[in-house]
């Protein structure tokens, strides 16, 4: 989990602190035409996520077991979000490239979303916020360090394909560890239930 959402977090901040550099470095976008491409690409990566969310709770209400869907769902997005970094730097035209960047921001978005259901659904109840927390700080250094290497990969060959085919590893690296995964098993915990007193209430 925490390996998984490492990638997760190192592909969206990488394509958020530098999707709008790459657009201007290859494709001569200007400035102005930068903040309505920011807004195309991460507008439907919300909707997207919004309408994931929906499908995800059909299909899990219908009685298919969870595995099988999370598995199934998240290996599936995570394959599109490798795909869709390979056909951006084989793309040639700026339509070409928002179109990519778009479907992979969309795609990103649905699998951060449904990382969230993992949480609750593999620890105790009195171990999702520990669980949650350690997720998420793995998704912080991940965030931290990939716009780094991205510069320092680009810095170093010039050229952005170098920091792409670190993307692409990114989706292939969720899609392993989502196989790992057992969601229908909650993992034992040691830790003390916190017990609360209860006072008695005279009236």
């Amino acid at each position: 989990m925490i390996i998984g959402f490492y990638a997760l977090d190192a592909y969206w901040f990488g394509v958020m602190t530098w999707g709008p550099n790459y657009l201007a470095a290859t494709h001569n976008l200007n400035i102005k035409s930068i903040g309505g491409s920011v807004l195309l690409i991460f507008g439907v990566g919300a909707i997207a996520e919004l309408i994931g969310g929906v499908i995800t709770d059909k299909w899990r209400q219908s009685g298919t077991n969870i595995n099988v869907v999370m598995r199934t769902l998240m290996s599936v997005l995570a394959i599109g979000m490798a795909v869709s970094m390979y056909f951006l730097m084989k793309s040639t035209s700026l339509t070409s490239a928002l179109t990519w960047l778009t479907i992979a921001i969309s795609f990103e978005r649905w699998c951060g979303m449904l990382f969230f259901v993992i949480p609750p659904a593999i620890s105790q109840r009195n171990h999702v916020g520990i669980i949650g927390g350690a997720m998420n700080f793995s998704g912080n250094v991940g965030g931290a360090m990939t716009p780094i290497c991205v510069g320092l990969i680009v810095a170093a060959t010039g050229s952005y394909d170098g920091a792409l085919m670190m993307f692409i590893g990114f989706g292939v690296m969720i899609v392993v560890c989502t196989l790992l995964l057992d969601f229908s098993k909650k993992v034992t915990g040691t830790a003390p239930v916190p017990q609360i007193e209860q006072e008695k209430v005279s009236v």
